[in-house]
Protein backbone atom coordinates (compact mmCIF):
# COMPACT_ATOMS: atom_id res chain seq x y z
CA UNK A 1 0.00 0.00 0.00
CA UNK A 2 1.34 3.64 -1.01
CA UNK A 3 1.61 5.92 2.14
CA UNK A 4 0.31 9.37 1.90
CA UNK A 5 2.78 12.20 3.41
CA UNK A 6 2.24 15.00 5.06
CA UNK A 7 3.01 18.05 3.04
CA UNK A 8 5.81 19.17 5.62
CA UNK A 9 7.82 16.01 4.28
CA UNK A 10 7.12 16.21 0.62
CA UNK A 11 9.64 18.33 -1.04
CA UNK A 12 9.26 18.80 -4.64
CA UNK A 13 12.50 20.38 -6.98
CA UNK A 14 11.71 22.76 -9.52
CA UNK A 15 10.67 19.35 -11.95
CA UNK A 16 7.79 18.50 -10.11
CA UNK A 17 5.80 21.48 -11.33
CA UNK A 18 6.10 20.28 -15.14
CA UNK A 19 2.85 19.03 -16.43
CA UNK A 20 3.85 15.20 -16.64
CA UNK A 21 5.03 15.29 -13.23
CA UNK A 22 1.86 16.50 -11.85
CA UNK A 23 0.09 13.84 -13.70
CA UNK A 24 2.25 11.00 -12.39
CA UNK A 25 1.29 12.30 -8.78
CA UNK A 26 -2.30 12.75 -9.42
CA UNK A 27 -2.53 9.50 -11.04
CA UNK A 28 -0.75 7.94 -7.59
CA UNK A 29 -3.17 9.91 -5.55
CA UNK A 30 -6.03 8.31 -7.70
CA UNK A 31 -4.80 4.45 -7.34
CA UNK A 32 -3.48 4.95 -3.65
CA UNK A 33 -6.26 6.77 -1.62
CA UNK A 34 -9.44 3.95 -2.44
CA UNK A 35 -6.95 1.31 -0.84
CA UNK A 36 -6.08 3.17 2.17
CA UNK A 37 -9.68 4.35 2.87
CA UNK A 38 -10.51 0.58 2.09
CA UNK A 39 -8.21 -0.61 4.51
CA UNK A 40 -8.81 2.50 6.98
CA UNK A 41 -12.92 1.78 7.13
CA UNK A 42 -14.91 3.72 9.81
CA UNK A 43 -15.69 1.22 12.69
CA UNK A 44 -17.72 4.04 13.91
CA UNK A 45 -21.97 3.91 14.21
CA UNK A 46 -24.29 7.10 15.69
CA UNK A 47 -27.48 5.75 15.86
CA UNK A 48 -30.04 8.02 15.30
CA UNK A 49 -32.56 5.82 17.93
CA UNK A 50 -31.01 5.16 21.08
CA UNK A 51 -33.74 4.58 24.50
CA UNK A 52 -31.81 2.91 27.11
CA UNK A 53 -33.83 2.64 29.78
CA UNK A 54 -32.57 1.54 33.17
CA UNK A 55 -35.82 -0.18 35.04
CA UNK A 56 -36.97 0.51 38.60
CA UNK A 57 -33.72 2.93 39.09
CA UNK A 58 -33.83 6.06 40.78
CA UNK A 59 -30.45 7.12 39.38
CA UNK A 60 -28.95 6.76 35.51
CA UNK A 61 -26.74 4.34 35.17
CA UNK A 62 -23.57 4.73 32.93
CA UNK A 63 -21.70 1.81 31.42
CA UNK A 64 -18.51 1.55 29.57
CA UNK A 65 -18.73 3.43 26.31
CA UNK A 66 -20.44 6.38 27.63
CA UNK A 67 -23.77 4.52 27.15
CA UNK A 68 -26.57 5.94 29.79
CA UNK A 69 -29.03 4.00 30.83
CA UNK A 70 -31.79 6.47 32.10
CA UNK A 71 -33.98 6.00 35.54
CA UNK A 72 -37.26 5.28 35.72
CA UNK A 73 -38.32 8.90 36.39
CA UNK A 74 -36.31 10.40 33.03
CA UNK A 75 -38.53 7.60 31.03
CA UNK A 76 -41.84 7.89 32.53
CA UNK A 77 -43.39 9.49 29.25
CA UNK A 78 -42.60 6.34 27.53
CA UNK A 79 -44.62 4.26 29.40
CA UNK A 80 -48.45 3.53 29.55
CA UNK A 81 -49.38 1.75 33.28
CA UNK A 82 -51.97 2.12 34.78
CA UNK A 83 -51.27 -0.01 38.02
CA UNK A 84 -49.27 -0.11 41.12
CA UNK A 85 -46.02 1.55 40.96
CA UNK A 86 -43.42 -1.24 42.28
CA UNK A 87 -39.69 -1.34 41.81
CA UNK A 88 -37.09 -3.22 43.52
CA UNK A 89 -33.78 -3.05 43.87
CA UNK A 90 -30.86 -4.67 45.58
CA UNK A 91 -27.29 -3.45 46.13
CA UNK A 92 -24.77 -6.15 44.88
CA UNK A 93 -25.74 -9.51 42.84
CA UNK A 94 -23.99 -11.58 40.05
CA UNK A 95 -25.06 -10.00 37.59
CA UNK A 96 -22.56 -8.80 34.51
CA UNK A 97 -23.90 -5.00 34.42
CA UNK A 98 -25.53 -2.53 37.44
CA UNK A 99 -28.74 -2.26 35.33
CA UNK A 100 -29.46 -6.01 36.39
CA UNK A 101 -29.68 -4.71 40.06
CA UNK A 102 -32.83 -2.88 39.72
CA UNK A 103 -36.31 -4.13 38.21
CA UNK A 104 -39.73 -2.84 37.94
CA UNK A 105 -42.97 -5.18 38.20
CA UNK A 106 -46.31 -5.21 35.87
CA UNK A 107 -49.22 -6.55 37.41
CA UNK A 108 -51.31 -5.50 34.63
CA UNK A 109 -50.68 -4.57 30.70
CA UNK A 110 -47.40 -2.06 30.46
CA UNK A 111 -46.50 -0.88 27.27
CA UNK A 112 -43.85 0.96 26.07
CA UNK A 113 -44.03 3.61 23.46
CA UNK A 114 -40.93 5.29 21.80
CA UNK A 115 -40.98 7.46 18.76
CA UNK A 116 -38.81 6.36 15.60
CA UNK A 117 -36.61 9.04 13.57
CA UNK A 118 -35.24 6.55 11.13
CA UNK A 119 -37.11 3.40 9.37
CA UNK A 120 -34.78 0.35 9.13
CA UNK A 121 -33.11 -2.12 11.29
CA UNK A 122 -33.63 -1.51 15.47
CA UNK A 123 -32.37 -3.80 18.05
CA UNK A 124 -34.61 -4.40 21.29
CA UNK A 125 -32.86 -5.79 23.88
CA UNK A 126 -34.45 -7.20 27.70
CA UNK A 127 -32.78 -7.77 30.09
CA UNK A 128 -34.43 -9.95 33.00
CA UNK A 129 -33.22 -10.91 36.90
CA UNK A 130 -35.20 -11.82 39.46
CA UNK A 131 -34.76 -9.48 42.25
CA UNK A 132 -35.16 -11.05 45.49
CA UNK A 133 -37.64 -8.63 47.27
CA UNK A 134 -40.69 -8.68 49.82
CA UNK A 135 -43.18 -7.48 47.15
CA UNK A 136 -43.12 -10.38 44.45
CA UNK A 137 -42.09 -13.50 43.59
CA UNK A 138 -40.30 -12.74 40.48
CA UNK A 139 -38.46 -16.69 40.22
CA UNK A 140 -41.89 -17.84 39.48
CA UNK A 141 -43.28 -14.39 37.42
CA UNK A 142 -45.19 -15.68 33.74
CA UNK A 143 -46.07 -13.33 31.49
CA UNK A 144 -45.58 -12.51 27.42
CA UNK A 145 -43.74 -9.53 25.80
CA UNK A 146 -45.04 -8.80 22.51
CA UNK A 147 -44.23 -5.69 19.80
CA UNK A 148 -46.86 -3.61 17.29
CA UNK A 149 -47.31 -7.11 15.61
CA UNK A 150 -44.31 -9.87 17.09
CA UNK A 151 -44.34 -11.99 19.66
CA UNK A 152 -41.33 -12.06 21.41
CA UNK A 153 -41.55 -13.98 24.33
CA UNK A 154 -44.78 -16.34 24.33
CA UNK A 155 -44.57 -17.28 28.00
CA UNK A 156 -41.59 -15.98 30.16
CA UNK A 157 -40.82 -18.88 32.75
CA UNK A 158 -37.76 -18.55 35.16
CA UNK A 159 -39.57 -20.71 37.79
CA UNK A 160 -36.39 -22.11 40.59
CA UNK A 161 -33.92 -19.71 38.30
CA UNK A 162 -31.89 -16.98 39.63
CA UNK A 163 -29.75 -16.28 37.23
CA UNK A 164 -29.74 -13.23 34.90
CA UNK A 165 -30.75 -13.75 30.89
CA UNK A 166 -30.69 -11.13 27.88
CA UNK A 167 -32.86 -11.48 24.96
CA UNK A 168 -31.93 -9.90 21.84
CA UNK A 169 -34.18 -8.98 18.85
CA UNK A 170 -33.33 -7.43 15.40
CA UNK A 171 -36.59 -5.94 13.64
CA UNK A 172 -37.19 -3.62 10.83
CA UNK A 173 -39.20 -1.28 11.76
CA UNK A 174 -41.41 0.67 9.28
CA UNK A 175 -43.32 2.81 11.52
CA UNK A 176 -43.20 6.08 13.68
CA UNK A 177 -43.99 4.73 16.48
CA UNK A 178 -43.21 1.29 17.95
CA UNK A 179 -44.72 -0.26 21.16
CA UNK A 180 -42.86 -3.04 23.42
CA UNK A 181 -45.60 -4.41 25.47
CA UNK A 182 -45.23 -6.90 29.33
CA UNK A 183 -48.79 -8.70 29.89
CA UNK A 184 -48.40 -11.31 32.99
CA UNK A 185 -50.59 -14.17 33.03
CA UNK A 186 -53.28 -14.94 35.34
CA UNK A 187 -52.33 -14.35 39.09
CA UNK A 188 -48.83 -13.70 38.10
CA UNK A 189 -46.97 -10.54 37.32
CA UNK A 190 -44.35 -9.09 34.81
CA UNK A 191 -41.69 -7.49 35.22
CA UNK A 192 -37.90 -6.16 33.55
CA UNK A 193 -34.73 -4.58 34.69
CA UNK A 194 -33.88 -3.07 31.56
CA UNK A 195 -34.46 -1.67 27.36
CA UNK A 196 -32.64 -1.35 24.86
CA UNK A 197 -34.31 0.17 21.43
CA UNK A 198 -31.25 1.23 19.17
CA UNK A 199 -31.11 1.95 15.58
CA UNK A 200 -28.84 -0.66 13.76
CA UNK A 201 -26.58 -0.49 10.58
CA UNK A 202 -28.91 -0.90 7.25
CA UNK A 203 -25.73 -3.33 5.78
CA UNK A 204 -26.17 -5.53 8.94
CA UNK A 205 -29.19 -7.68 6.93
CA UNK A 206 -29.12 -8.04 3.33
CA UNK A 207 -31.97 -9.15 1.37
CA UNK A 208 -30.59 -13.10 -0.24
CA UNK A 209 -28.82 -16.03 1.32
CA UNK A 210 -28.32 -19.42 0.28
CA UNK A 211 -30.70 -21.84 0.94
CA UNK A 212 -30.91 -25.14 2.65
CA UNK A 213 -33.16 -28.10 2.72
CA UNK A 214 -34.01 -27.46 -0.57
CA UNK A 215 -31.10 -25.93 -2.03
CA UNK A 216 -31.44 -22.40 -3.40
CA UNK A 217 -31.52 -18.96 -2.87
CA UNK A 218 -33.81 -17.76 -0.18
CA UNK A 219 -35.34 -13.61 -1.31
CA UNK A 220 -36.59 -11.48 1.67
CA UNK A 221 -34.61 -11.33 4.79
CA UNK A 222 -35.99 -7.95 5.10
CA UNK A 223 -39.16 -8.79 5.83
CA UNK A 224 -38.07 -10.82 8.25
CA UNK A 225 -37.77 -10.28 12.42
CA UNK A 226 -34.42 -12.24 14.38
CA UNK A 227 -33.59 -13.32 17.64
CA UNK A 228 -30.19 -13.76 17.91
CA UNK A 229 -29.61 -17.33 19.32
CA UNK A 230 -26.19 -17.64 19.31
CA UNK A 231 -23.20 -15.32 18.66
CA UNK A 232 -19.63 -17.07 19.15
CA UNK A 233 -16.17 -15.20 18.86
CA UNK A 234 -14.55 -18.91 17.13
CA UNK A 235 -11.10 -19.27 18.24
CA UNK A 236 -11.16 -16.23 20.74
CA UNK A 237 -12.37 -14.98 23.87
CA UNK A 238 -15.47 -13.06 24.86
CA UNK A 239 -16.30 -9.85 22.93
CA UNK A 240 -17.86 -7.13 25.15
CA UNK A 241 -20.32 -4.51 24.03
CA UNK A 242 -17.85 -1.82 24.37
CA UNK A 243 -15.66 -3.82 22.47
CA UNK A 244 -18.11 -4.47 19.48
CA UNK A 245 -18.75 -2.36 16.96
CA UNK A 246 -22.11 -2.06 17.34
CA UNK A 247 -22.64 -3.12 20.68
CA UNK A 248 -23.12 -6.65 20.61
CA UNK A 249 -22.13 -9.51 22.60
CA UNK A 250 -19.83 -12.68 21.33
CA UNK A 251 -19.03 -15.17 23.70
CA UNK A 252 -15.98 -18.26 22.94
CA UNK A 253 -17.15 -21.10 20.79
CA UNK A 254 -15.06 -23.92 22.89
CA UNK A 255 -18.26 -25.42 24.86
CA UNK A 256 -19.88 -25.80 21.56
CA UNK A 257 -17.14 -28.07 19.77
CA UNK A 258 -17.55 -31.76 20.19
CA UNK A 259 -15.03 -33.16 20.44
CA UNK A 260 -12.91 -30.32 21.61
CA UNK A 261 -9.69 -32.36 20.67
CA UNK A 262 -10.26 -31.35 16.87
CA UNK A 263 -9.88 -27.75 17.25
CA UNK A 264 -6.95 -25.78 17.76
CA UNK A 265 -6.91 -22.08 18.33
CA UNK A 266 -4.90 -19.75 15.64
CA UNK A 267 -4.97 -15.64 15.82
CA UNK A 268 -3.20 -12.66 14.94
CA UNK A 269 -3.07 -9.11 15.47
CA UNK A 270 -6.83 -7.39 14.99
CA UNK A 271 -5.19 -4.02 13.39
CA UNK A 272 -4.01 -6.36 9.98
CA UNK A 273 -7.90 -7.32 9.18
CA UNK A 274 -8.98 -5.70 6.54
CA UNK A 275 -12.49 -5.48 4.65
CA UNK A 276 -12.63 -5.59 1.42
CA UNK A 277 -15.61 -3.85 -0.87
CA UNK A 278 -19.25 -4.81 0.47
CA UNK A 279 -17.93 -5.66 4.41
CA UNK A 280 -17.90 -3.53 7.02
CA UNK A 281 -16.75 -3.87 10.82
CA UNK A 282 -20.66 -3.40 11.47
CA UNK A 283 -20.93 -7.21 9.81
CA UNK A 284 -18.28 -7.94 12.38
CA UNK A 285 -15.24 -6.39 14.35
CA UNK A 286 -11.82 -7.12 13.34
CA UNK A 287 -11.55 -8.93 17.21
CA UNK A 288 -13.90 -11.68 15.86
CA UNK A 289 -11.93 -11.94 12.39
CA UNK A 290 -8.26 -12.24 14.45
CA UNK A 291 -9.28 -15.32 15.73
CA UNK A 292 -10.07 -18.37 14.58
CA UNK A 293 -10.41 -22.37 15.21
CA UNK A 294 -8.37 -24.41 12.83
CA UNK A 295 -7.83 -28.18 12.43
CA UNK A 296 -5.70 -29.86 15.25
CA UNK A 297 -2.38 -31.80 14.63
CA UNK A 298 -3.77 -34.99 14.54
CA UNK A 299 -0.32 -36.81 14.15
CA UNK A 300 -0.78 -37.75 10.43
CA UNK A 301 0.49 -37.66 7.28
CA UNK A 302 -3.21 -36.81 6.01
CA UNK A 303 -5.39 -35.42 8.13
CA UNK A 304 -9.20 -36.15 7.51
CA UNK A 305 -12.05 -35.19 9.89
CA UNK A 306 -13.89 -32.28 10.36
CA UNK A 307 -14.78 -29.67 13.22
CA UNK A 308 -17.90 -30.08 14.71
CA UNK A 309 -19.98 -27.36 16.42
CA UNK A 310 -23.45 -28.13 18.11
CA UNK A 311 -26.08 -25.80 19.38
CA UNK A 312 -29.60 -26.60 20.53
CA UNK A 313 -32.88 -25.26 18.64
CA UNK A 314 -36.12 -25.42 18.63
CA UNK A 315 -36.81 -26.65 15.34
CA UNK A 316 -40.61 -25.54 14.76
CA UNK A 317 -38.76 -22.55 13.31
CA UNK A 318 -36.21 -21.48 10.43
CA UNK A 319 -32.81 -20.25 11.30
CA UNK A 320 -30.48 -17.88 9.59
CA UNK A 321 -26.72 -19.16 10.03
CA UNK A 322 -23.77 -16.44 9.20
CA UNK A 323 -20.27 -17.98 8.94
CA UNK A 324 -17.27 -15.29 9.13
CA UNK A 325 -14.30 -16.11 7.77
CA UNK A 326 -10.57 -14.65 7.40
CA UNK A 327 -7.57 -16.31 6.52
CA UNK A 328 -5.10 -15.99 9.01
CA UNK A 329 -3.05 -19.02 8.98
CA UNK A 330 -2.23 -19.62 5.51
CA UNK A 331 1.19 -18.17 4.66
CA UNK A 332 0.29 -17.87 0.86
CA UNK A 333 -2.59 -16.98 -1.14
CA UNK A 334 -4.66 -19.95 -2.68
CA UNK A 335 -3.21 -22.60 -0.76
CA UNK A 336 -6.28 -23.23 1.39
CA UNK A 337 -9.08 -25.28 0.61
CA UNK A 338 -12.26 -26.47 2.34
CA UNK A 339 -15.47 -27.71 2.65
CA UNK A 340 -18.57 -26.65 4.97
CA UNK A 341 -21.46 -28.67 5.96
CA UNK A 342 -24.41 -27.45 7.72
CA UNK A 343 -26.49 -29.99 9.60
CA UNK A 344 -24.21 -32.95 7.29
CA UNK A 345 -25.20 -31.15 3.87
CA UNK A 346 -22.30 -29.34 2.12
CA UNK A 347 -23.15 -26.01 2.28
CA UNK A 348 -19.74 -24.47 0.30
CA UNK A 349 -17.33 -26.73 -1.08
CA UNK A 350 -13.79 -26.06 -1.98
CA UNK A 351 -13.64 -22.64 0.14
CA UNK A 352 -10.73 -20.51 -1.20
CA UNK A 353 -10.94 -17.57 0.66
CA UNK A 354 -8.37 -15.88 -0.65
CA UNK A 355 -10.28 -15.50 -3.56
CA UNK A 356 -13.23 -15.06 -2.37
CA UNK A 357 -12.28 -12.25 0.01
CA UNK A 358 -9.77 -10.55 -1.96
CA UNK A 359 -6.36 -11.95 0.15
CA UNK A 360 -5.14 -13.16 3.29
CA UNK A 361 -6.56 -11.61 6.69
CA UNK A 362 -9.44 -10.02 4.36
CA UNK A 363 -12.85 -10.03 6.75
CA UNK A 364 -15.56 -12.65 4.53
CA UNK A 365 -18.73 -14.19 5.81
CA UNK A 366 -21.66 -16.01 4.45
CA UNK A 367 -25.51 -16.05 5.12
CA UNK A 368 -27.55 -19.56 5.02
CA UNK A 369 -30.84 -20.10 5.64
CA UNK A 370 -32.33 -23.15 7.10
CA UNK A 371 -35.69 -24.66 7.21
CA UNK A 372 -35.15 -26.81 10.31
CA UNK A 373 -38.39 -28.51 10.14
CA UNK A 374 -37.51 -30.14 6.48
CA UNK A 375 -34.47 -31.57 8.18
CA UNK A 376 -34.48 -34.58 10.01
CA UNK A 377 -32.28 -34.77 13.18
CA UNK A 378 -32.02 -30.86 13.04
CA UNK A 379 -31.35 -30.50 16.68
CA UNK A 380 -29.01 -29.70 17.52
CA UNK A 381 -28.10 -27.58 14.83
CA UNK A 382 -24.27 -28.51 13.10
CA UNK A 383 -22.16 -26.37 11.56
CA UNK A 384 -18.52 -28.42 10.26
CA UNK A 385 -15.00 -27.90 8.64
CA UNK A 386 -12.86 -30.11 6.99
CA UNK A 387 -10.77 -30.17 4.30
CA UNK A 388 -10.94 -30.84 0.90
CA UNK A 389 -10.23 -34.62 -0.48
CA UNK A 390 -8.37 -33.15 -3.21
CA UNK A 391 -4.57 -33.05 -3.35
CA UNK A 392 -5.19 -28.94 -3.72
CA UNK A 393 -3.01 -26.56 -0.95
CA UNK A 394 -2.99 -27.18 2.65
CA UNK A 395 -4.98 -30.06 4.36
CA UNK A 396 -6.52 -27.43 7.04
CA UNK A 397 -9.96 -25.97 7.61
CA UNK A 398 -10.97 -22.86 9.94
CA UNK A 399 -13.29 -20.50 10.95
CA UNK A 400 -13.51 -17.25 12.61
CA UNK A 401 -17.44 -16.25 13.81
CA UNK A 402 -20.80 -18.15 13.99
CA UNK A 403 -24.36 -16.78 14.64
CA UNK A 404 -27.48 -17.91 14.42
CA UNK A 405 -30.37 -16.23 14.44
CA UNK A 406 -34.43 -17.34 14.55
CA UNK A 407 -36.59 -16.24 11.96
CA UNK A 408 -40.14 -15.36 12.91
CA UNK A 409 -42.75 -17.79 11.66
CA UNK A 410 -45.71 -17.37 9.08
CA UNK A 411 -48.20 -15.52 12.37
CA UNK A 412 -45.03 -13.28 13.31
CA UNK A 413 -44.48 -15.29 16.37
CA UNK A 414 -40.44 -15.80 17.49
CA UNK A 415 -41.53 -17.64 20.35
CA UNK A 416 -44.41 -20.34 20.34
CA UNK A 417 -47.31 -21.20 17.23
CA UNK A 418 -49.19 -18.19 18.17
CA UNK A 419 -49.23 -14.46 16.76
CA UNK A 420 -50.64 -11.43 18.33
CA UNK A 421 -53.85 -11.59 16.70
CA UNK A 422 -53.49 -15.37 18.04
CA UNK A 423 -53.60 -17.24 14.77
CA UNK A 424 -51.68 -20.23 14.46
CA UNK A 425 -48.78 -21.13 12.41
CA UNK A 426 -50.27 -24.56 11.86
CA UNK A 427 -54.12 -23.80 11.92
CA UNK A 428 -57.35 -22.08 12.94
CA UNK A 429 -56.38 -19.62 15.91
CA UNK A 430 -56.64 -20.21 19.79
CA UNK A 431 -60.49 -18.05 19.02
CA UNK A 432 -61.87 -20.16 16.62
CA UNK A 433 -60.85 -23.58 18.31
CA UNK A 434 -62.06 -22.13 21.17
CA UNK A 435 -65.63 -21.71 19.12
CA UNK A 436 -65.57 -25.08 17.40
CA UNK A 437 -64.93 -26.60 21.24
CA UNK A 438 -67.78 -24.80 22.28
CA UNK A 439 -70.17 -25.62 19.40
CA UNK A 440 -69.32 -29.34 19.47
CA UNK A 441 -69.86 -29.05 23.33
CA UNK A 442 -73.60 -27.23 22.55
CA UNK A 443 -74.27 -29.63 20.19
CA UNK A 444 -73.70 -32.93 22.71
CA UNK A 445 -75.90 -31.27 25.27
CA UNK A 446 -78.81 -30.49 22.84
CA UNK A 447 -78.52 -34.27 21.34
CA UNK A 448 -78.90 -35.54 25.33
CA UNK A 449 -81.70 -33.31 25.61
CA UNK A 450 -83.75 -34.76 22.79
CA UNK A 451 -82.59 -38.11 24.34
CA UNK A 452 -84.23 -36.99 27.41
CA UNK A 453 -87.51 -35.60 26.08
CA UNK A 454 -87.87 -38.91 23.86
CA UNK A 455 -87.22 -41.10 27.10
CA UNK A 456 -89.95 -39.76 28.63
CA UNK A 457 -92.41 -39.57 25.75
CA UNK A 458 -91.39 -43.44 25.42
CA UNK A 459 -94.58 -45.72 24.71
CA UNK A 460 -96.47 -47.89 27.97
CA UNK A 461 -95.18 -51.31 25.82
CA UNK A 462 -92.32 -50.31 24.56
CA UNK A 463 -90.50 -53.52 26.26
CA UNK A 464 -92.85 -55.74 24.64
CA UNK A 465 -93.23 -54.27 21.25
CA UNK A 466 -89.51 -52.86 20.42
CA UNK A 467 -86.21 -52.60 21.79
CA UNK A 468 -84.58 -49.70 23.38
CA UNK A 469 -82.81 -48.68 20.35
CA UNK A 470 -86.23 -49.23 18.12
CA UNK A 471 -87.90 -46.05 19.71
CA UNK A 472 -84.64 -44.04 20.76
CA UNK A 473 -81.97 -44.29 18.01
CA UNK A 474 -83.01 -43.82 14.51
CA UNK A 475 -80.49 -46.66 13.66
CA UNK A 476 -83.41 -47.47 10.05
CA UNK A 477 -86.62 -46.08 8.52
CA UNK A 478 -89.04 -48.68 7.40
CA UNK A 479 -86.95 -49.69 4.47
CA UNK A 480 -84.10 -48.05 4.37
CA UNK A 481 -81.05 -47.69 6.28
CA UNK A 482 -77.35 -47.10 5.72
CA UNK A 483 -77.31 -50.72 4.13
CA UNK A 484 -79.95 -50.07 1.77
CA UNK A 485 -77.98 -47.59 0.26
CA UNK A 486 -75.09 -50.43 0.17
CA UNK A 487 -73.87 -52.92 -2.72
CA UNK A 488 -76.47 -55.05 -1.27
CA UNK A 489 -79.72 -52.92 -1.82
CA UNK A 490 -78.35 -52.08 -5.61
CA UNK A 491 -77.38 -55.49 -6.25
CA UNK A 492 -81.35 -56.47 -5.47
CA UNK A 493 -82.47 -54.82 -8.71
CA UNK A 494 -80.87 -56.97 -11.56
CA UNK A 495 -83.69 -58.52 -13.03
CA UNK A 496 -86.09 -55.79 -13.79
CA UNK A 497 -88.02 -56.41 -9.89
CA UNK A 498 -86.90 -55.31 -6.29
CA UNK A 499 -87.04 -57.94 -3.73
CA UNK A 500 -88.29 -56.66 -0.52
CA UNK A 501 -88.92 -59.67 1.26
CA UNK A 502 -85.17 -60.74 1.11
CA UNK A 503 -84.17 -57.13 1.90
CA UNK A 504 -86.51 -56.61 4.85
CA UNK A 505 -84.43 -60.39 5.89
CA UNK A 506 -81.33 -59.18 5.59
CA UNK A 507 -81.95 -56.13 8.40
CA UNK A 508 -83.77 -58.53 10.37
CA UNK A 509 -80.35 -60.75 11.31
CA UNK A 510 -78.64 -56.88 11.99
CA UNK A 511 -80.80 -54.54 13.34
CA UNK A 512 -84.50 -56.39 14.93
CA UNK A 513 -82.93 -59.17 16.98
CA UNK A 514 -82.31 -56.74 20.22
CA UNK A 515 -83.04 -59.54 22.98
CA UNK A 516 -84.20 -63.15 23.76
CA UNK A 517 -87.43 -63.11 23.21
CA UNK A 518 -87.27 -61.41 19.72
CA UNK A 519 -84.59 -64.22 18.77
CA UNK A 520 -87.18 -66.78 19.88
CA UNK A 521 -89.93 -65.65 18.11
CA UNK A 522 -87.92 -65.75 14.57
CA UNK A 523 -86.60 -69.38 15.25
CA UNK A 524 -90.16 -70.71 15.63
CA UNK A 525 -91.12 -68.30 12.56
CA UNK A 526 -88.07 -70.02 10.97
CA UNK A 527 -88.85 -73.80 12.03
CA UNK A 528 -92.07 -73.68 10.18
CA UNK A 529 -90.33 -71.97 6.85
CA UNK A 530 -87.99 -74.84 7.41
CA UNK A 531 -90.24 -77.80 6.70
CA UNK A 532 -91.72 -76.05 3.54
CA UNK A 533 -88.60 -75.57 2.24
CA UNK A 534 -86.21 -78.10 3.15
CA UNK A 535 -83.52 -76.89 0.29
CA UNK A 536 -82.80 -74.06 2.05
CA UNK A 537 -79.50 -73.79 4.88
CA UNK A 538 -80.01 -75.12 8.33
CA UNK A 539 -79.28 -72.09 10.01
CA UNK A 540 -82.23 -69.50 9.83
CA UNK A 541 -80.57 -66.30 12.07
CA UNK A 542 -77.73 -66.07 8.69
CA UNK A 543 -78.82 -66.27 4.91
CA UNK A 544 -77.61 -64.71 1.84
CA UNK A 545 -79.92 -62.16 0.27
CA UNK A 546 -81.05 -63.18 -2.94
CA UNK A 547 -78.98 -61.17 -5.96
CA UNK A 548 -76.69 -60.18 -2.95
CA UNK A 549 -72.73 -60.73 -2.37
CA UNK A 550 -73.73 -60.05 1.05
CA UNK A 551 -73.96 -62.06 4.06
CA UNK A 552 -76.14 -60.87 7.38
CA UNK A 553 -74.01 -61.75 10.81
CA UNK A 554 -75.30 -64.89 13.15
CA UNK A 555 -75.64 -64.09 16.03
CA UNK A 556 -73.86 -66.81 18.91
CA UNK A 557 -73.69 -68.00 22.16
CA UNK A 558 -77.63 -66.54 23.43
Amino acid sequence: MIKLHSSSNLRLSPLSSTPATMAAILLVLCISIPYSVNALKSDSFTPQDSFLLDCGATTSTTLAGQRVFLNDQETSQYLAYEGRDVKVSVTSADVPSPVYLSAKIFESIATYTFHVTRPGWHWIRLHFFPVENSEKDLKNAEFLVKTNDLILIHEFENTGNTSWSMREYLVNVTTERYSVVFQPNRDSVAYVNGIEFVSAPDILIGDVASMLFPKGQYQGLGHNAYQTMYRLNVGGNAVTPQNDTIGRSWEPDHAYIDPSVTASNASVSPSIITYPEGESPFIAPPMVYASATEMADANVLVPNFNITWRMNIDTSFTYLVRLHFADIVSKSVNDLYFNVFINGKPAITGLDLTTVAGGLTAAYYADFVMNSSMVVNANPLTVQVGPMNENTGTRNALLNGLEVFRMNNSVGSLDGEYGVDGKSADGPGRGTVAAVGFAMMFGAFVGLGAMAVKWQKRPQDWQQSHSFSSWLLPLHAGDNSFMSNSKTSLGSQEGGRRDTTQEKRSFACISDVHCLADLKKQEHHDNKKRKKHSDRQANPSCRRVQSSDQCSTSIYGI
